[in-house]
């Protein structure tokens, strides 16, 4: 379809991303329900990690509809993150699902802090001074891309678990329809945050305004239709959670 190569990298991240979350909080709960919560918690963090990381060291092209859209790499990823949230949301509640951004956001400062040190503290060979010079190069001009991602992901996350949680007590806890209504809305409303600030704090006047309308745009399609269709992996998650805990209880 001329024009709309990037359908397919879309729908094939959008499936990868939310396929790999969705098996790890699976899995996770299938290894140990006791435990299950730091499990996901940490993976939570390591994607957020390698989608901060990504969002500075890499950009993407979509065509769609004979238009082409410039996407910051992690921002491909950033929207599977929320499949997480909404999980811990609707099964733990939303302490815990905040547990999980507290989670990302100290593993981010943490591999910072760690990385500074390493660069600009311990010796370097003197044949790898090059090496070690453009390492920080690097990092150093991605800086302020890095720490935009971080504050649109916690500006991001609480609204995300903020809307979702108020929404299910507005909904009375009803799956279907309602669940699917407040996993779309919270992830939308989070997600237009996200976007715009993350693109704002990153590169306002360091690029043509409509080229950050443009980033902005292409943010918002691969994380609303992330959103979009969310349910068709969050609504397994929670009837296998709730039927485990049902037969459980029968059990007993």
């Amino acid at each position: 379809m001329a024009g709309w190569e990037g359908l397919w990298y879309l729908i094939g991240t959008i499936v990868l991303g939310m396929t790999v979350v969705a098996a790890v909080i699976y899995f996770s709960e299938r290894i140990s329900k006791e435990h299950a919560t730091i499990l996901i918690a940490g993976t939570l963090s390591g994607v957020v990690s390698i989608a901060s990381v990504m969002s500075s060291a890499k950009f993407n092209m979509l065509a769609l509809g004979g238009v082409t859209f410039v996407v910051a790499g992690g921002s491909m990823f950033w929207a599977t993150i929320s499949l997480g949230q909404d999980y811990l949301n609707e099964i733990y509640g939303p302490k815990t699902a905040r547990s999980s951004v507290y989670a990302g956001f100290l593993g981010w400062l943490a591999g910072t802090i760690m990385m500074v040190w390493l660069l600009n503290y311990v010796p370097t060979p003197p044949d790898m001074l090059n090496l070690t010079e453009q390492a920080k190069s690097v990092l150093g001009s991605v800086a302020r891309i890095n720490m935009a991602a971080f504050v649109s992901y916690l500006l991001c996350s609480w609204t995300n678990i903020w809307v979702f949680d108020r929404m299910k007590k507005a909904t009375q806890g009803k799956t279907g329809f309602y669940l699917w209504l407040r996993s779309v809305t919270s992830t939308a409303a989070a997600q237009l945050i996200d976007s715009v600030f993350f693109v704002t704090l990153a590169f306002a006047g360091t690029l043509p305004n409509s080229v950050l309308i443009n980033i902005v745009i292409a943010n918002l399609i691969v994380k609303w239709s992330t959103s979009a269709v969310e349910i068709f992996w969050l609504q397994p998650l929670v009837n296998n959670k709730r039927k485990n805990e049902s037969d459980l209880t029968l059990a007993t």
